[in-house]
């Protein structure tokens, strides 16, 4: 699993990104594949999972995992909520890409291949957000959302949250149309999170948009790590939707309060 710096000895914080490798899934899947929408035998999927809970000593009914759909809603987690819809595989949300809470016990996942895992941890609480951010939930705000969301339910403040900016595709191989330029204008981004090549194409970085978004609701620049790691550019490390044409796994983002 890779980790943040600033997150590592943290006591009492659980968290990590996983990579394609110790599973046992085959062919495009291959190996530790964590999605269950890709057509991978589920079978393997959930003994991946299972490998990866027992790497961080955690029991899978105390999971609580987002079905995303590239939205912008960020919903808070409490052991009431866990209690009332939990089951044995752990607590599955429709409709939702980010999560917060200050309970222990319980941990966040969220799932990637290409888009951003953004890890938001405030240590005054000691609370947490886990946000997956593609392009659409970026433009639309969810960055915001999942700071706000911290702000609303604990008393947050901005400035004293800490940030991961996982692996995810980067400006390097995001090639998008004008409609996602368009998409990003309300958001007044500058100009250096895009790139034109010689033959016309735009180039989106994906991480240092979501950098600024960052900056812009209140957090601290020293504060927010940003991997340097582009999945469409390591196939032996990492999924890529863009880089494997739809056909592959997805890695796991998680975070949990100890």
């Amino acid at each position: 699993m890779l980790q943040f710096s600033h997150f590592k000895n943290i006591d009492g914080l659980a968290h990590g990104i996983t990579t394609r490798k110790g599973g046992v899934s085959k062919g495009p899947f291959f190996s530790l594949n964590l999605g269950t929408q890709t057509g991978d035998d589920p079978h393997r999927v959930f003994c991946n999972r299972n490998k990866l809970l027992s790497h961080l000593s955690w029991d899978s009914s105390s999971v609580v995992i987002p079905n995303q759909v590239h939205g912008k809603k960020v919903m808070l987690i409490t052991k009431e909520r866990w209690s009332d819809d939990s089951a044995s595989h752990g607590l599955v949300l429709p409709g939702v890409d980010g999560l917060t809470t200050k309970e222990k016990g319980l941990l966040l996942m969220i799932k990637v291949a290409d888009c951003i895992p953004v890890l938001l941890y405030d240590p005054a609480s000691p609370a947490i957000s886990l946000i997956h951010a593609g392009w659409r939930g970026t433009a639309n705000g969810i960055i915001a959302q999942g700071v706000g969301a911290m702000e609303a339910s604990f008393g947050t403040k901005p400035k004293t949250i800490k940030a991961g900016i996982g692996p995810g595709i980067g400006g390097c191989c995001y090639e998008v149309k004008e409609d996602v330029r368009e998409a990003f204008f309300k958001q007044k981004l500058d100009n250096s999170v895009w790139k034109t090549d010689a033959d016309k194409k735009i180039f989106l970085d994906l991480k240092k948009a979501i950098f600024l978004e960052l900056i812009k609701c209140g957090l601290n620049k020293d504060d927010i790590e940003v991997a340097s790691e582009c999945t469409s550019c390591n196939p032996d490390l990492f999924f890529s939707h863009r880089r494997d044409k739809g056909q592959t796994g997805r890695m796991a983002a998680v975070m949990g309060l100890v």
